[in-house]
């Protein structure tokens, strides 16, 4: 039976392409060394999917998950579902956050995994307003930010992060301690 779950059809995908390359690897009599090398390529780089966030418009990833990392690609403030970009910078913003934390739920992260925001504005003079909606969604330590003014085609706003999950160990410490 095929997973219907993303991960778990990325998880499936995985182990088959392991399954068939050991098989090959045994064929041409080549060391298990090979393909333990190749695993640990194959498994730095996994990209992240979600259909709550806008499809890719090229060839790129909404997210690439490598070890406890998340790295999450530029996000446009269109709607994922209808892909209407919102009216105005702060609608925009708003937007835009909302389609980076479903792919970071997605990864299994939240906005306060975030470690690094790059923010993009076609238009500077409305750094303040979306400094608040920014503001309003993350919490201190606020993560590291770079704001940049750039030709942006249709749109206002558009912003990339960068998160870490914490570790097992981290997680239940969490869980045990409150910390």
């Amino acid at each position: 039976m095929y997973p219907t779950d993303t991960h778990q059809r990325q998880q499936h995908q995985l182990c088959t392409s392991r399954t068939h390359l050991k098989s090959r690897l045994e064929w041409l009599s080549l060391k298990p060394i090979k393909l333990h090398l190749w695993l640990e390529v194959a498994e730095l780089k996994v990209p992240i999917v979600t259909t709550n966030a806008p499809r890719p418009f090229g060839p790129y990833s909404q997210a690439v998950k490598s070890g406890n990392c998340i790295y999450v690609s530029g996000q446009r403030p269109a709607h994922p579902e209808n892909g209407v970009i919102a009216e105005g910078v702060v609608n925009q913003a708003k937007q835009v956050l909302r389609n980076i934390e479903s792919i970071l739920r997605e990864a299994g992260a939240t906005l306060d995994h975030v470690l690094k925001v790059n923010i993009y504005l076609a238009d500077l003079s409305d750094f303040a307003a979306v400094n608040e909606v920014y503001e309003s969604v993350f919490r201190e330590p606020y993560p590291a930010r770079t704001t940049i003014g750039v030709a942006l085609r249709d749109i206002l706003v558009e912003m990339d992060v960068v998160a870490e999950l914490p570790s097992e160990a981290d997680s239940t410490a969490e869980r045990v301690h409150g910390v």
